[in-house]
């Protein structure tokens, strides 16, 4: 079941993108409909817990990361407000904002993802000094 919620993040993120990429009112119309539908669909399976299978972190949670902060990003561009009417996605997703310690392997913080591997830690301290 994991793996389809995975695959409807991704599709998600596809209709976040034509969003930036679509020419004129009727088309922008168009896209923005289509991922009006996918909210829809996923307001009605969210339940009242954190995350989206409960309290615990998961992949569909990891999957939907990046969906979120396009988001943001998108609703700081236009000056629109995307989930008005969908309060289980808008508290999931203002959990994901708040930076989370979801795990004893990961730890969430706004916009970024960060393993507690050392060796994941040693990486990115690497390309972050790279040029």
């Amino acid at each position: 079941m994991q793996r389809a919620w995975i695959e409807f993040a991704s599709a998600t993120l596809d209709n976040i993108g034509s969003l930036y990429n679509v020419a004129g009112e009727k088309n922008f119309t168009r896209a923005a409909d289509q991922l009006g539908d996918k909210w829809r669909q996923l307001e009605q399976v969210l339940g009242e817990s954190t995350f989206f299978s409960g309290e615990e972190f998961s992949l569909v949670d990891a999957a939907f990361a990046p969906v979120f902060r396009y988001l943001d990003l998108f609703e700081q561009l236009v000056d629109l407000e995307f989930l008005g009417t969908y309060t289980k996605i808008a508290r999931w997703r203002n959990a994901m904002r708040r930076g989370i310690n979801c795990s004893k392997d990961w730890l969430v913080l706004p916009g970024r993802w960060m393993a507690r591997d050392p060796t994941f830690q040693v990486i990115v301290s690497v390309r972050s000094i790279s040029p």
